[in-house]
């Protein structure tokens, strides 16, 4: 593999910190994702009230399409939704 020879004729700008406590709380934040969803697609429709024992809870279609694509798009266990 070739080395590219030439030197960096421009100088690397230097960062210095000022404000350790923005600084850090935006670290802490960077991984934070905030998501809005409608209350009404957690609202289970009238005949999914009774639940028996050993049912399975079900839930809305809206609900139930959204899970698997989180779980795709933040690599997500089944268990971490």
């Amino acid at each position: 593999m070739r080395r590219d020879t030439r030197k960096r004729t421009e100088l690397k700008a230097a960062y210095h910190v000022e404000n350790w406590a923005q600084y850090n709380a935006g670290l802490i934040a960077r991984g934070d994702v905030t998501m809005w969803v409608d209350p009404r697609l957690f609202v289970p429709p009238l005949e999914m009230d009774v639940r028996e024992r050993g049912r399975s809870c079900v839930g809305s279609g809206a609900v139930v399409q959204m899970l698997p694509v989180l779980k795709q798009v933040f690599h997500l266990p089944l268990r971490a939704l």
